[in-house]
């Protein structure tokens, strides 16, 4: 028999050995089913592994748009935050201008500041607060602290009457020969005018709630609207003045009446006045 006539039996027995049965193949018929096995057994194992592939990759693409939208939304808060910024060096540019370009680097030694600077948790929250506590500081800078006045205080302040004393909102202060009227700080003149009494009166804002008030002079100096720097002349008085009496019947010269009111309430200039060295009290 040749190589090519060669055949190969399949004998199948049942277990009830009730017949067999015999299944003959040729050789090149058992080739190509051997063939055709290894061919499939590939193509299972490629489709599989392929399959795996697709799988891992779809997963892994689930996972980058997680990734994707968790950027995006750490962006949107990056941007949010960046105008925040932005916002809030605008308005410290604002308070600089106000204050006539008085630097305020120095609230950043701030330990309220320092600490949301330190902190990292609600980053939009602490803007919100480092702006507040900047607000208050440019409060502090914008608060009158000048004297307008060099001479001794004539009356002091007296909220209530008192002593049979009449309330006094504010302070007397004699004006030293010559001497003009200068402004407590930074502002703008928003009345300038005569009161009932035929007084002539100046009132500055300086931003803030802060207001000063000046009276008894001659002249002021100054029109409504314009804006007025720290210790700018303002007003002015009569080269000799007028004369009168102290409550003590001594002789008098020329004298100021200085008030500064905080949200429209007045209060004792002297928490905001820079103290005078070498002067007590009533000086």
């Amino acid at each position: 028999m040749s190589e090519e006539a060669k055949s190969y039996s399949i004998i199948v027995v049942p277990s009830d050995h009730s017949g067999t049965r015999q299944f003959r193949l040729s050789r090149p018929m058992l080739i190509s089913g051997i063939t055709l096995l290894v061919v499939l057994s590939v193509v299972v194992v490629t489709f599989a592994a392929t399959h795996l592939g697709v799988l891992k990759t779809a997963r892994r693409v689930g996972q980058l748009e997680e990734e994707n939208q968790r950027l995006r939304e750490d962006v949107a808060m990056i941007d949010e935050l960046a105008h925040e910024l932005e916002l809030l060096s605008a308005q410290r540019a604002q308070i600089l201008n106000m204050l006539g370009g008085e630097d305020l680097d120095d609230l950043a030694d701030d330990p309220g500041i320092q600490s949301l600077l330190l902190a990292d948790d609600d980053p939009l929250g602490d803007v919100e607060r480092v702006r507040q506590l900047f607000a208050d500081g440019a409060r502090r800078g914008l608060a009158p602290r000048t004297w307008p006045a060099d001479g001794p205080v004539r009356r002091e302040y007296l909220p209530e009457a008192e002593g049979g004393l009449d309330a006094h909102p504010g302070l007397t202060i004699e004006v030293l020969a010559g001497e003009p009227v200068r402004a407590s700080g930074r502002g703008r003149v928003v009345e300038s005018g005569i009161t009932n009494n035929g007084q002539p009166i100046l009132v500055l804002d300086h931003g803030y709630g802060f207001r000063t008030v000046y009276a008894g002079f001659a002249r002021p100096l100054v029109e409504a609207g314009q804006i007025i720097e720290r210790q700018q002349a303002v007003a002015e008085f009569d080269e000799k003045g007028p004369v009168g009496r102290d409550r003590a019947g001594r002789m008098t010269g020329p004298a100021l009446y200085f008030e500064i009111r905080v949200d429209g309430q007045s209060i004792d200039p002297r928490e905001y006045l820079t103290p005078r060295q070498g002067r007590r009290r009533g000086s």
